[in-house]
């Protein structure tokens, strides 16, 4: 199968920093120099979700492993996103805390789920 490269951890990083600006923007109509500083506080947790999207992308033995792990990381990027925000007010172990492991925890499932499927798979 073709390797996913690297940077789309960096890619996806970015998420990170544009949600905390938009729902700042949001709310406050908008952002002042402090939150900019901030907002790159949830680039990491992000990117080391993203970083560990990718190792389980290239590990990956089929499609559908490919397919379900993107599928469970997107389906709790939300809450990686909303916890890597709300985790800023205990500082970086905080963001780390509730921003990565909600994203590791469902590219983990996702892959697991299609390994589990692709070995039943009649085939």
């Amino acid at each position: 199968m073709k390797k996913t490269p690297y940077w789309i951890a960096a890619a996806l990083g970015l998420l990170g920093p544009a949600f905390y600006l938009v729902t700042y923007t949001m709310r406050f109509n908008r952002p002042e120099g402090q939150q900019y500083r901030e907002s790159i506080d949830t680039f990491l947790p992000v990117a080391l979700g993203g970083l560990f999207l990718v190792w389980l992308l290239n590990r990956a033995a089929s499609r559908k492993v490919r397919r379900l792990t993107w599928a469970g990381f997107l389906l709790l990027l939300p809450f990686g996103l909303f916890g890597s925000t709300i985790g800023g007010m205990l500082g970086i172990i905080g963001v780390i805390l509730f921003g990565a492991i909600p994203l590791v925890v469902g590219a983990a499932l996702g892959y697991g789920l299609g390994n589990l499927l692709s070995r039943d798979a009649p085939g």
